[in-house]
């Protein structure tokens, strides 16, 4: 692990924890462990730096989206 991606994943867990407020930090790991599965086919041991950074970010792009407001249209 490079210091630049040591400092970015860094960064990214303590912004995503913050989006989980309710998370404890193992449930997190395990919740970016099933979305490496998912994206990479490798378990977090597995993934690389960058890879891991694309795992959170691909996350917290999805926190986002739920957090959006549904529209409801009457009548439709």
């Amino acid at each position: 692990m490079n210091s630049e991606h040591a400092h970015e994943i860094s960064r990214l867990l303590t912004e995503l924890k913050s989006q989980l407020p309710d998370y404890r930090f193992g449930q997190m790991l395990g919740a970016l462990d099933v979305l490496s599965e998912d994206m990479f086919d490798r378990s977090l041991w597995d993934v690389e730096d960058e890879q891991l950074v694309d795992v959170i970010e691909r996350f917290q792009a999805d926190l986002a989206r739920r957090e959006l407001p549904v529209i409801c249209e009457a009548g439709v």
